[in-house]
């Protein structure tokens, strides 16, 4: 009988500590889970990035935001990617696939500023090729 009671409190003992840890792992992998979201938030790569440009739907300079990609606004301005990368003095690989608030923090910018030197740059580009 001893035994039995014995071995019964060391069950419980496990039966907690089991508890304690799954509690402890389930807390670690939320805690990443919400990282790793907020992340992605802030790099520019979970945006709400628009639909898609319909065929000949066109924008004016003044309506880039920071949550447009490159490409997107290429199609959307009729810049040209490749003549923008060069005159922002963009060195990212995933260009033109990044955001203008993802270029900002590369960059070592605030977003507007930065928006408004893509703004800009994309507005002398309109003008030279009419």
């Amino acid at each position: 009988m001893k035994n039995f009671l014995k071995n019964l409190k060391i069950n419980i003992f496990l039966q907690w500590l089991l508890l304690f840890v799954l509690l402890f792992i389930l807390c670690l992998m939320s805690w990443q889970i919400v990282f790793s979201i907020e992340s992605l938030k802030l790099s520019g790569d979970l945006s709400n990035y628009p639909r898609r440009v319909t065929a000949g739907a066109k924008i004016v300079p003044d309506q880039i935001r920071g949550w447009m990609t490159f490409r997107y606004i290429s199609m959307a301005t009729g810049v040209n990617a490749d003549v923008l990368k060069q005159a922002l003095g963009i060195t990212d690989k995933k260009y033109p696939n990044i955001t203008v608030n993802s270029y900002a923090k590369q960059s070592r910018q605030k977003p507007e500023p930065a928006r408004l030197k893509v703004v800009e740059t994309v507005t002398i580009l309109l003008a030279n090729t009419k």
